[in-house]
């Protein structure tokens, strides 16, 4: 398991926060976590290339 931590704002509150990513879920990773101020949710998704993250984005879910 290789994990890495990535600070993000909030797309909904502007707080800034961090996510920890796994390396070892794939190359291609989407899933919805929520803020945790203002528990909205948030859609990543994110894309490695080996052990680096080398696509992210963090956009208001639904």
């Amino acid at each position: 398991m290789i994990e890495q931590d990535r600070s993000f704002t909030c797309p909904h509150c502007g707080e800034e926060l961090s996510v920890r990513l796994d390396a070892s879920g794939g190359q291609k990773q989407e899933f919805v976590q929520d803020c945790e101020i203002c528990c909205r949710p948030i859609q990543f998704e994110v894309r490695f290339e080996g052990n680096e993250v080398t696509h992210f984005s963090a956009a208001p879910g639904e």
